[in-house]
């Protein structure tokens, strides 16, 4: 399979707004300044808001960090985060585990994926098919929200 994907970093963790109310996202954004949101639960919205800006502690561990952990002491080393397709609505994504010489492939949901990538500082990578089809450019995004904000004020 010689899919061609795109290097993205986590932009932010906010709440969209939905038909169902707020629901919290990850947006991922490339070098080309497209935006990809990613919807995901409360807990790992938290998780990844507060591994981004330094306010994990000792005392307020998680899962992800737990996971991190248990691969660091096993002295594997997660290499990359890949999402690479979406199916009945939900994203598709795999973790790239090296441990010694082996490389083991594990699919997992995108956003345990991203709180796992952060942590342990692998590149997160999606499908360029992906984010041609299914990002916004920042600052459409951006003036949406000053339109919002301008609205509610």
């Amino acid at each position: 399979m010689s899919e061609e994907f795109v290097k993205v970093k986590v932009f932010d963790v906010v709440n969209l707004m939905t038909p169902y109310g707020p629901v919290p996202a990850i947006l991922l954004e490339d070098e080309q300044e497209r935006i990809l949101p990613i919807l995901v639960g409360e807990m790992v919205a938290v998780s990844i808001k507060s591994s981004l800006t330094g306010q994990s502690s000792e005392g307020t561990r998680d899962t992800w960090e737990l996971m991190h952990n248990i691969v660091a002491f096993c002295k594997g080393e997660i290499e990359k985060a890949v999402i690479y397709g979406i199916e009945e609505n939900r994203f598709l994504a795999k973790m790239y585990l090296k441990h010694g010489s082996e490389m083991t492939e594990i699919e997992c949901r995108p956003s345990d994926l991203i709180a796992l990538a952060i942590r342990s500082g692998c590149p997160i990578l999606i499908s360029s098919e992906l984010m041609d089809s299914m990002s916004i450019n920042k600052s459409q995004l951006l003036r949406r929200g000053e339109e919002e904000d301008k609205e509610s004020g």
